[in-house]
């Protein structure tokens, strides 16, 4: 069994020592595009914010940028200005107990090692989620609540990944305290439309972290796979998954119906 040291404040930057600049990076330039996707959601999007917030398609696309700042505490720097603290913190303590295989290898990048965090979150955030949006742009209908799933992966990582655990260790982890926001924001969001699109958002929520994270995870570990197998779960799961949910597993029905006859009227009036 391979030593579990705790981490200290320079555990991030060991690690990303020997990274690649992207692995070490890739935060900061989501961070600086922030500010430029919120103010184009603000200009695609007009009216009040009481008439955006009842847009589907706008509080779907809302999920990239307050997911960017989740990113921030986590990889960037935490609110104890530790550098990259999420990745050695997980390893050490949930990561360890998930993959009970990293014993036999290395907590310090086992089960995430840099290029496979740079994979879930680019992947996820940059790449499936404006996707998402994107084709329910293009095919409006039901599945301009596709977005509303992608609420339902981040409000499940901010709850089991960051809230619960706090709670169970009452230890601060990096990424707590913007999901005190983020998950009662994605639960307000959601529960717009009916307690069955609230439990069938946080069901598409931990199939994505069960098919992303146990399986891809897992396919690396025990079969020797390339990370790019997570890269790839991540994509299919961001997207392909909350359009099928969208199609197949909407919200409540009668709230579905009204919102599309709603905003067919606003088109007709405009």
């Amino acid at each position: 069994m391979v030593p579990n040291p705790v981490p200290t404040a320079t555990s991030g930057r060991r690690l990303l020592s020997r990274a690649e600049w992207i692995d070490s990076n890739w935060m900061f330039l989501g961070m600086m595009l922030c500010p430029f996707v919120i103010m184009g959601l603000l200009e695609l999007f007009p009216g009040s914010f009481r008439r955006k917030f009842s847009n589907a398609l706008f509080v779907g696309w809302l999920v990239v940028p307050v997911y960017c700042f989740h990113q921030i505490e986590e990889h960037a720097y935490d609110l104890r200005k530790w550098r990259y603290a999420f990745v050695p913190a997980f390893n050490h303590g949930t990561g360890s107990q998930l993959f009970p295989l990293c014993d036999e290898i290395s907590h310090l990048t086992c089960p995430l090692t840099a290029r496979m965090t740079t994979y879930i979150n680019v992947v996820t955030v940059w790449v499936g989620f404006p996707l998402t949006m994107v084709v329910a742009h293009l095919l409006g209908g039901r599945y301009q609540f596709a977005g509303l799933f992608n609420w339902g992966t981040a409000t499940v990582n901010g709850l089991m990944g960051h809230i619960l655990p706090a709670l169970l260790t009452q230890e601060y982890n990096p990424g707590f305290v913007q999901s005190l926001v983020m998950v009662p924001s994605g639960l307000v969001l959601m529960a717009r439309y009916g307690r069955r699109c609230v439990a069938l958002c946080m069901l598409s929520g931990v199939l994505f972290h069960v098919v992303s994270f146990g399986l891809g995870i897992n396919l690396v570990l025990r079969t020797g796979c390339s990370e790019v197998v997570v890269a790839v779960l991540c994509a299919l799961c961001s997207s392909v998954q909350p359009l099928l949910f969208a199609k197949f597993a909407c919200a409540d029905p009668n709230a579905v119906e009204q919102y599309i006859n709603k905003q067919n009227r606003a088109k007709k009036t405009e």
